[in-house]
């Protein structure tokens, strides 16, 4: 179970695909010995998505009928 002092607040952004405009929202990261960790759905919202955009180039992350996690250019 989450507790308040295992939650980091920290700054990550969202591509709308029908925009190139960067809204800013904030998802609880987990600690973790491995590092940072947060919930696939914080990140992926209802419609299951996310665009990523790494080194210029734009890619989907989205998880598939299965409940896999599948990363798309």
């Amino acid at each position: 179970m989450k507790q308040p002092a295992d939650i980091d607040a920290s700054p990550v952004h969202a591509w709308p695909a029908a925009s190139t405009q960067a809204a800013s929202l904030t998802l609880p990261l987990l600690a973790s010995p491995q590092g940072r960790c947060v919930d696939s759905a914080a990140l992926l919202g209802a419609d299951g998505r996310l665009a990523i955009v790494h080194r210029g180039r734009r890619y989907e992350l989205r998880e598939t009928a299965q409940g896999k996690l599948i990363l798309t250019a």
